[in-house]
């Protein structure tokens, strides 16, 4: 089962250089996309999303192979039975693992087996996971996290309190080949939970998880508001709601914008060339 706490190290790529500020694109359109964003800016509230509310259907889908002897299996059953019965004594664990093993067959039943499975999902989507990117610039993310280019963008350091450490997400053309047995809980953990399809590569995805909260509302210390950064096409009302926004924050993060770069397609973040 899953681990208890949200201890957890960057297995995946030891060698990952972690960006000093990861950002959150945000829409402006509608009430309540622009009460999110005023709660994040004035009151330092940030939401923690459960995975089975993702955009992608792959995203965190549980996926195990169940391999092994029957002596891997009696292990399996027997450290459980050691951790989980302590009011069996040795010969009574060993007569369980035996009747689990060899009389109930239940690591062979295919519907146990769905049973552990889907209890594994649901344990995943109960986590809290808040989704950051490396790239601030992205005209893709822009495009459809930020409403056409007319939202905003928030970069938040990371590396301590409720927003961190915040872990790379991985990405591949296949699921990883997860075996229940022969791969401890960082490598099951990484590959579900980390891992992404190559179409979503472009995002540089970075992730901040909590075991023990799961989804909701968490405050953030306002310090780590580093910066806010206007989109291309972000209307001139929205402009002067967000710019009041950041005027009541303390420390004030620094105020940028996009704008598009000439001859290329591709953005640029600058400061803003009206002043804020």
């Amino acid at each position: 089962m899953w681990p208890e706490t949200g201890n957890w190290e960057i297995g995946l790529n030891v060698s990952t250089e972690i960006p000093d500020i990861l950002y959150k694109y945000r829409s402006l359109s509608g009430d309540e996309n622009r009460e999110y964003v005023r709660q994040t800016i004035v009151d330092n509230k940030v939401y923690f999303c459960s995975p089975s509310c993702f955009n992608d259907p792959f995203d965190c889908r549980v996926h195990l192979s169940f391999g092994g002897d029957e002596e891997a299996w009696k292990g399996y059953f027997r450290d459980l039975l050691a951790k989980y019965r302590t009011d069996l004594d040795h010969e009574q664990r060993e007569a369980e693992v035996h009747r689990i093993v060899n009389t109930e067959a239940r690591h062979r039943n295919p519907e146990a087996l769905r049973n552990l499975l889907e209890d594994l999902q649901q344990q995943t989507y109960a986590l809290g996971i808040f989704s950051l990117s490396a790239r601030n610039d992205d005209i893709l993310m822009w495009s459809y996290y930020a409403h056409h280019h007319a939202g905003l963008c928030l970069g938040f350091l990371h590396r301590v309190g409720p927003l961190g450490p915040a872990l790379p997400v991985e990405y591949s053309s296949t699921f990883p080949q997860v075996d229940w047995l022969n791969d401890d809980d960082q490598r099951q953990k990484d590959a579900i939970l980390l891992t992404k399809a190559d179409a979503w590569r472009h995002e540089r995805e970075w992730r901040v998880l909590d075991w023990n909260g799961g989804p909701g509302i968490r405050t953030y210390p306002p310090e780590l508001l580093a910066e806010v950064i206007l989109g291309a096409r972000i209307a001139e009302e929205d402009r002067d709601l967000v710019l009041s926004w950041i005027e009541s924050h303390d420390p004030r993060p620094k105020v940028l914008e996009v704008g598009l770069k000439d001859g290329e397609y591709r953005l640029e973040v600058r400061e803003p060339r009206n002043g804020t």
